[in-house]
């Protein structure tokens, strides 16, 4: 089992490509590190009805029930002022970790082996490495998205490097065949993903 991690600003494709690399094959499972702490937040908040990506939509906009405050700034509140000081930086890098060990005994039980786990938040090293100590280095792969007009500016996630674990380059420009064919591109530079890079380019 393979684990991408897609790391890029805010709006920059990071759930476009996952959806992308989850419809070419049955065995690409999505994840989040943010789930556990948007959960936490909600739980904290009286949320607890409300699924993780409940907010996305809105998660930029001043909202009520976040008590006058974006869901943004309350997840980045609960995570650097709360959980990982707390609990370390490494923190939702333990939790995913776990998640995912989860998915895969559950994978096995159905007899759907689980090929790549896709994490399309990542933006933090201590998170990233959690998940390299657990998986291995060798069985990583970190993305770097770019797309014109998007930074990190007020958002506490930044682009990740990591001694030991393989970086690629995708470039997110005007058009879905176009991030297509650059994913496609960047993918096919690594050997161990080559199969991977064909089935995004043929479209699964």
């Amino acid at each position: 089992m393979k684990i991408i991690v897609l790391n890029g600003p805010p709006h920059s494709g990071k759930d476009t490509i996952g959806t992308m690399l989850a419809r070419c094959s049955d065995g690409v499972y999505l994840f989040k590190f943010a789930n556990a702490l948007k959960i936490m937040t909600h739980r904290a908040l009286g949320l607890d009805g409300y699924y993780p990506d409940f907010f996305e939509e809105s998660k930029d906009s001043v909202l009520p029930a976040f008590h006058s405050v974006t869901p943004r700034e309350a997840y980045i509140a609960m995570s650097e002022g709360f959980a990982k000081p707390l609990f370390g930086q490494g923190y939702f890098g333990k939790r995913l970790a776990d998640e995912i060990k989860q998915c895969l005994l559950r994978c096995h039980s159905i007899g759907t082996p689980m090929q790549y786990a896709v994490v399309t938040d990542g933006g933090f090293k201590h998170e990233v490495k959690e998940l390299a100590d657990e998986f291995g280095n060798e069985n990583m792969l970190l993305c770097h998205i770019f797309k014109a007009g998007c930074s990190f500016t007020g958002d506490s996630r930044r682009y990740v490097r990591c001694s030991g674990i393989k970086k690629i380059d995708i470039d997110n420009g005007q058009s879905i065949k176009a991030l297509r064919e650059s994913l496609a591109q960047a993918l096919g530079s690594v050997q161990s993903f080559k199969g991977l890079a064909e089935r995004v380019r043929s479209g699964g």
